[in-house]
């Protein structure tokens, strides 16, 4: 086997693919979201705090489509977006009058 690092280590352990099956990624586990994967990682091997912690974060989760365009971003509001470009006007306007 040609060496591509240094410090090239490989490890096989007896029996595990025999025993465990594990031939590559799972396709379930690719499509879930970070917060589907830290659950079941707490679920199987977490210790009750950790489990306490994660279902704290699964209660208090929003569930946001968000703003779909981009000048909107960050915005849930549009009376905000709405100020932001009225100061804008007005921030540019007082650079046109200060350029006279």
């Amino acid at each position: 086997m040609p060496v591509s690092c240094p410090y090239q280590f490989q490890q096989d352990i007896d029996g595990f693919t025999e025993k465990y099956g594990v031939t590559g990624d799972n396709e379930a586990i690719k499509n879930m979201t970070y917060m589907e994967k830290k659950a079941l990682l707490v679920q199987n091997f977490g210790v009750a705090k950790a489990k306490r912690a994660t279902a704290s974060l699964i209660t208090n989760k929003v569930n946001d489509d968000g703003v779909t365009n981009r000048e909107g971003k960050g915005t849930r509001d549009s009376t905000i977006m709405n100020k932001a470009k009225e100061l804008e006007k007005s921030k540019e306007n007082i650079a046109k009058i200060n350029k006279k």
